[in-house]
């Protein structure tokens, strides 16, 4: 919603609605797991063709507290859009962008979620259609390792082709990064 419909009614609506269950589960004390035992931050795109791996998580255990690039294109980087000034606007959101320029801009925001959202696990998914993701995967698991001890479990593979995809393969992959961390 926040990539594809920015600043649309549609995606207003979309995000209200959410903000509003989210702030009423947390009022009442509703988790997503009952016996949550890890927490993840999911780096790179979503695996478009099968979201149904996010309920996966649940069935061991685990939730996927927040998704890297719901994080970006929330403008908190660059501020809301302003609609009088668009290219303005697009272009601000851009050079804030911290996937652009050096890449500890997404080191720095990587470690910034994984303490935000007390993450005791990150996976990387690295589309093979955007090299500029996965450039900085091992400054990455150097940096959540070294600062809270977080380790870092990378999946690769295309996130709108499913052609070369194995769903058994990534999920026995996540299964042994979830009894690694016990």
């Amino acid at each position: 919603v926040l990539m594809n419909l920015p600043g649309t009614p549609e995606a207003v609506g979309f995000m209200e609605q959410l903000r509003d269950e989210v702030a009423e589960r947390v009022r009442t004390g509703q988790r997503v797991v009952p016996d949550e035992r890890h927490r993840f931050l999911w780096l790179g795109p979503s695996i478009m063709y099968d979201m149904a791996l996010f309920n996966f998580f649940e069935e061991l255990g685990a939730v996927v507290v927040k998704c890297e690039l719901d994080y970006l294109y929330s403008g908190l980087y660059s501020g809301a859009l302003d609609p009088a000034n668009p290219l303005e606007s697009m272009a601000r959101k851009q050079i804030a962008h911290p996937y652009n320029g050096i890449s500890e801009n997404r080191v720095e925001m990587t470690r910034k979620l994984v303490k935000e959202f007390t993450a005791d696990g990150v996976i990387f998914y690295c589309s093979w259609f955007c090299r500029l993701l996965g450039g900085n995967q091992r400054a990455i698991k150097e940096a959540i390792s070294a600062d809270y001890g977080v380790p870092l479990l990378i999946i690769d593979g295309d996130c709108v082709d499913p052609r070369s995809y194995t769903p058994v393969q990534v999920r026995d992959k996540i299964e042994d990064f979830v009894d690694m961390l016990g």
